[in-house]
């Protein structure tokens, strides 16, 4: 798996809340979050969501509203809302989710120790 670096994105310019409100599916109702946004701000494609998702990679495309992708989404973004915590920044938040999922966890270690610890 491999990421590229985090590309500047409108949705980082406006906070946390501005971030999420970019990543919301208007079309598919206002609790649901959209897996191809999500992908795009991380810079990562299908395959990889759908590995991390741990469902099939059409599940992504075809039912980005199922209940085991958007629990994924919202437990990730759980995670980047705690690094986003202690350090202030949209875009370090995210970094460490990626960096994160490049070794195959979901949480940062130092998110670990400073958050639920």
């Amino acid at each position: 798996m491999q990421t590229t670096a985090l590309q500047f994105s409108p949705a980082l310019s406006h906070g946390f809340e501005g971030f999420i409100d970019f990543l919301r599916d208007k079309d598919a109702g206002a609790s649901t979050l959209s897996p191809k946004r999500f992908g795009d701000v991380l810079s990562i494609d299908v395959q990889t969501l759908a590995a991390q998702a741990h469902v099939h990679r059409n599940t992504i495309s075809r039912a980005p509203a199922s209940e085991s992708v958007q629990k994924f989404l919202r437990e990730a973004l759980r995670v980047m809302r705690a690094a986003h915590d202690l350090s202030g920044d949209v875009g370090r938040s995210i970094s460490a989710l990626t960096d994160a999922t490049a070794y195959r966890t979901h949480v940062p270690r130092w998110a670990v120790a400073r958050t639920w610890s």
